[in-house]
């Protein structure tokens, strides 16, 4: 419930970063390896390779991440293959006000529970509504790590294994969309 507040906090920038409190920063980073030279934010999220994919014993993080794929999708009919993954996450703080208001009766649910329940919206769809109106784009960071040689392999499955109404994937160091 405190993640999906967080946007109500007082005097906070419009371009804040999000992270759990096991973090720390090893070397010097700049504000454009988390935000966009328009000031938009760097969303970096992994690969759902199995979006279909249903399982009862999936853990409380996975139910979540799955509840707001389906949610995001009933929607706006975009399917984002997505997970989070444990990192810094950037965000604008006018997207995440409006895409609070877009699912508001979700995130009035969410607000009530005192822990993570499944079946409630997860701050992931904050990074899908910025992605949608065209303000972030998605860098796999997952895909930076494939050697070069089997990035063109990696491209062709992918492409094959994705619905034609997802949005595509960019990396810092391969696009996706060439």
């Amino acid at each position: 419930a405190i993640e999906s507040c967080i946007a109500n906090i007082p005097n906070l920038s419009d371009q804040f970063l999000f992270a759990n409190d096991d973090f720390f920063i090893a070397k010097p980073i700049t504000e454009d390896f988390f935000f966009n030279k328009d000031g938009y934010p760097i969303s970096r999220l992994k690969l759902n390779f199995h979006p279909e994919k249903r399982d009862e014993n999936l853990e409380l993080y996975n139910t979540r991440q799955l509840f707001t794929v389906d949610l995001f999708y009933k929607k706006f009919h975009k399917k984002m293959n997505f997970f989070e993954h444990h990192n810094i996450d950037a965000f604008y703080k006018p997207d995440v006000l409006k895409c609070i208001e877009e699912f508001k009766e979700e995130f009035d649910k969410v607000v009530h529970c005192k822990f993570r329940t499944p079946n409630t919206v997860s701050k992931m769809i904050w990074t899908f509504y910025s992605v949608y109106i065209g303000h972030s784009k998605i860098r796999n960071y997952y895909l930076s790590k494939i050697p070069l040689s089997l990035r063109f392999i990696t491209k062709i499955l992918y492409k094959h294994s994705l619905d034609s109404n997802v949005i595509s994937v960019s990396s810092k160091k391969y696009n996706m969309d060439k």
